[in-house]
C-alpha cells in the first residue's frame, strides 16, 4: 500500500519559539483539480448549513454550488447558524451537489441561531484535538459506521483548551482561544512562511512531534499552511502553559517502557505526548532520521479502506505505531489529502 503515499523528501526545518517546521516534498501527481473549502466558502460557491430547522449536532449539509470538486480538511472548524462545528475527516464535496458530512461539536453552550444560519470557515484544531478526532473516527469506520467521533472526549479537549489559555467563553467555544490569542498565532504563521513547492509539513512543538500533513499539490499546500501553523502553535502555546500535563500514569507507563531497539526508542521519542524538557530521556533527543523513519512506516502501514458515501474517492486509515493514527483520502489511488497525528494512550 506503500503506493499511495508518493516517496516523501524532508527540507529545511524552520523554527520559531520552539515551533519546528520541516516542509515535505513528493513527486507525485496531484489527483484531480478542486477548490478548498476555505475559498469556496468566501467566493459563496459553496455553503454550510444545518439539516434542518431542528438541527442535528453530529451532521451537517455541505452544498456545493460551484463547478469543482471542494476539499474540507479534518479538523476544519465551522463557525456559524447553532453552534460551531469542525470536521471529523477530510471529504471532497463533488460538484453540484449537496453532502451531509459528519462532524463534531466545539461549542457546547450553545444551541442556537444568531447572527447567520450558515457557517463560515474558521481555524484548523490544534492537532491534540485532531489526535481524538482521528483515532474515534477511525474506531467507527472500522466498525462499518460513519467518520464519528467520541464527542465528550472533544468537549474536554476544548474545556482544557481554554482553562489552561485563560480564555474565557460562556459558551465553551473553542474558537475564542484563536480570537483571544489570534496575534500571537499570527506571528508564528508570519514567521514560518511555506516554502516553494513543499506539499506538506511536518511540525514538533521542542522535540514532541505534533503531527505530520500531505497534500496532492503544492498550491494546496501553500493555502492550507497558515491555518495549519497556527493550529501547531496553539498547541504549543497551551504546552508551554502547562495544558497538557503529564498523568502518574503516563509518566509510569513511561518509566516501564524497556527500549526495544534503537528504532523504536528514537521513534517512540518523538512520539512521546509528554513533551517537554522535563519528560522521559525518550522525548529529549529530535533527530531528522526519526522524522525520516516515521514516514517510512506511515508509507509501509498496513492501510484500511473505509466505505464513506458522502464525497469522492476513497478514505484510508492506518496506525504507523501503537502511538499515531493516520488517514489518506485518495482519488483514483492518487493521494489528495493524508495526515498523522499522535494520540492518546488508551
Amino acid at each position: 500500500m506503500s503506493t499511495l503515499i508518493p516517496e516523501i523528501r524532508t527540507g529545511e526545518p524552520m523554527e520559531h519559539e520552539g515551533l519546528r517546521v520541516v516542509p515535505l516534498h513528493h513527486d507525485g501527481e496531484a489527483a484531480l483539480d478542486y477548490v478548498l473549502s476555505d475559498e469556496a466558502l468566501g467566493a459563496g460557491t459553496a455553503v454550510v448549513e444545518e439539516t434542518s430547522e431542528e438541527g442535528d449536532v453530529g451532521t451537517l449539509r455541505i452544498r456545493n454550488d460551484g463547478e469543482r470538486p471542494v476539499l474540507f480538511l479534518e479538523g476544519e472548524e465551522l463557525r456559524g447558524a447553532k453552534q460551531n462545528r469542525v470536521l471529523n475527516a477530510s471529504v471532497l464535496v463533488p460538484a453540484d451537489t449537496s453532502r451531509d458530512v459528519p462532524v463534531s461539536c466545539v461549542e457546547e453552550g450553545r444551541w442556537r441561531y444568531q447572527e447567520s444560519r450558515d457557517f463560515g470557515s474558521g481555524s484548523l484544531s490544534p492537532f491534540s484535538l485532531r489526535g481524538t478526532l482521528k483515532s474515534s473516527a477511525s474506531h467507527s469506520l472500522d466498525a462499518g459506521r460513519e467518520a464519528r467521533s467520541d464527542q465528550g472526549a472533544v468537549w474536554l479537549d476544548v474545556s482544557d483548551s481554554l482553562s489552561s489559555s485563560g480564555v474565557e467563553s460562556p459558551s465553551m467555544a473553542m474558537s475564542e482561544l484563536f480570537v483571544e490569542r489570534g496575534d500571537e498565532l499570527a506571528r508564528y504563521s508570519e514567521k514560518l512562511p511555506p516554502p516553494e513547492e513543499a506539499n506538506g509539513l511536518a511540525v514538533m512543538s521542542g522535540n514532541r512531534l505534533l503531527g505530520v500533513e500531505l497534500f496532492d499539490h503544492p498550491a494546496t499546500c501553500r493555502r492550507a499552511w497558515p491555518r495549519l501553523i497556527q493550529a501547531a502553535a496553539a498547541d504549543a502555546l497551551l504546552e508551554k502553559e502547562g495544558a497538557r500535563p503529564e498523568s502518574e500514569q503516563q509518566r509510569d507507563e513511561a518509566e516501564d517502557v524497556s527500549a526495544e531497539s534503537d528504532e523504536l526508542e528514537s521513534l517512540e521519542g518523538l512520539l512521546d505526548r509528554s513533551g517537554g524538557s522535563s519528560g522521559s530521556s525518550r522525548s529529549a533527543h529530535y533527530a531528522a532520521e526519526d522524522l525520516d523513519r516515521l514516514l517510512e512506516r506511515t508509507r509501509a502501514c498496513s492501510w484500511r479502506s473505509a466505505d464513506r458515501r458522502e464525497g469522492l474517492g476513497t478514505d484510508y486509515r492506518g496506525e504507523p505505531d501503537e502511538r499515531s493514527s493516520a488517514s489518506l483520502l485518495t482519488y483514483e489511488d492518487r493521494l489528495v489529502h493524508g495526515s498523522v497525528v499522535p494520540v492518546k494512550p488508551a
